[in-house]
């Protein structure tokens, strides 16, 4: 069955200043665990809010990821350690995410640099996300949207073919183009990829190699290779012969 994978997004990015923002978790959280308790809930924000919130009982997966983790005076990723190795039903997880601050004009410049989905940002920033999500022990990974900018072209007529700036970022939440007869010729209505979403695929399979290392009671050996391209979430290797080596050593 399809239970072990579903999920309730509880609430997104709830404001630490907006009280009325937990007061919804707690009311949906409270709502949801009386009536499917096995159901993992997550909110994308951080342990730190979580805990002076009171929300911790709400929560089964953070999203937080490692937005400020290292470098910034925020939650660490080791702050999420005792939290993670509690029992509980569902069991906790960490997820991470590429939220609108990453691009620096939202969340300010501290932020610029760490890995994006975004048009103007390198290969690497893109390909490195799943390498840093095994790099901090992270288990899944959120991604918001594929086709925002379509999504909202009935109501704001901006063509993604034309225009995808949207949260401070070119090509945020848009990794598909409409593939309209108009503009690609044919009959057909398709989802066209972009070349960022082929970098996704590229992340994910390097991840497959490094997932069957640490399968395979190799996890010393790919803490090695890690620390060779990564020291944080903002300081990881720019030279893409970098992951390409790593890849080949992990092969």
């Amino acid at each position: 069955g399809w239970f072990d994978r579903w999920y309730i997004y509880l609430h997104d990015e709830p404001s630490f200043g907006n009280q009325a923002h937990w007061d919804r978790i707690i009311a949906r959280g409270t709502r949801f665990k009386a009536s499917v308790p096995d159901l993992p809930l997550f909110v994308t924000t951080t342990l730190d809010y979580g805990t002076k919130k009171n929300v911790l009982d709400y929560i089964d997966i953070f999203v937080d990821g490692y937005m400020t983790a290292d470098y910034d005076n925020k939650t660490k990723r080791t702050d999420y350690d005792n939290w993670l190795a509690t029992p509980d039903t569902p069991r906790h997880e960490l997820w991470s995410y590429v939220a609108c601050a990453s691009c620096g004009v939202v969340g300010g410049t501290r932020f610029q640099g760490e890995s994006n989905h975004g048009i103007d940002y390198t290969p690497n920033q893109l390909r490195i996300r799943t390498w840093l999500d095994r790099f901090y022990n992270i288990e899944a990974e959120l991604y918001y949207a594929v086709n925002e900018r379509w999504d909202r072209y009935p109501s704001q007529k901006l063509d993604p073919w034309e225009a995808v700036y949207l949260f401070g970022n070119n090509g945020d939440g848009q990794l598909f183009y409409p593939g309209r007869p108009d503009r690609i010729g044919g009959t057909t209505h398709i989802p066209v990829e972009s070349l960022r979403l082929k970098l996704v695929r590229e992340s994910f399979e390097d991840y497959e190699y490094i997932y069957k290392l640490d399968q395979s009671n190799q996890k010393d050996f790919v803490n090695a290779e890690l620390a060779k391209i990564i020291t944080n979430s903002l300081n990881f290797t720019k030279n893409p012969s970098d992951i390409y080596q790593a890849k080949q050593n992990l092969a």
